[in-house]
């Protein structure tokens, strides 16, 4: 019986992280959002923040990435090895791009790479 209820717990914390992580994409419209390939400024922060993210044993790649200049909000997805959920990694990377874009409201989605 307490087994269910932790799966209950736990499918229930992944659909509202789910539903957060939609709301959370949604807040970028598109048409608003630059990718790499428009701008080269944007190109520049990619590289720093790629470097950055690869720097971590954890992360795989990096995809998603998209700036708004005039906003300052940025947002991308880090692919991650499956095979573990580096969540206080993810605080620190957060924290380290902040450091690097302090202006910036810096949103990072978890991506689980399938591969591994």
């Amino acid at each position: 019986m307490n087994g269910e209820k932790e799966t209950d717990e736990t499918s229930e914390h992944n659909q509202i992280e789910v539903e957060l992580l939609h709301l959370l994409r949604n807040a970028f419209p598109e048409p608003m959002m630059l990718g790499h390939r428009e701008n080269p400024e944007a190109k520049k922060m990619l590289d720093e923040v790629r470097e950055m993210v690869l720097s971590h044993e954890w992360a795989v790649d990096l995809h998603g990435f998209h700036v708004d200049f005039e906003a300052k909000k940025m947002r991308f997805d880090v692919v991650k090895r499956s095979d573990i959920y580096p969540q206080d990694g993810l605080k620190n990377l957060h924290a380290e791009i902040s450091r690097a874009y302090p202006d910036y409201d810096i949103f990072i989605f978890p991506d689980d790479n399938a591969s591994n």
